[in-house]
């Protein structure tokens, strides 16, 4: 999704770093959006659910 919105510029799935190196102020920051990072995580629990009814339906077939 990162990679998507860097290439494309769609500024919701894209990732900004902020640098800025003076001799009297060192800054880093990044700004991005929470779309890639929501979609990760319910993407990652719809497959734990998958898998873990998969493996029990694989149980119960021993």
């Amino acid at each position: 999704m990162f990679f998507i919105g860097n290439t494309f510029h769609i500024s919701l799935l894209s990732v900004q770093w902020i640098y800025v190196n003076e001799p009297e102020n060192f800054q880093m920051e990044a700004k991005g959006g929470l779309i890639p990072v929501a979609l990760g995580l319910i993407l990652g629990f719809i497959t734990d659910y998958v898998l873990s009814k998969k493996e029990k339906k694989q149980g119960h077939q021993l």
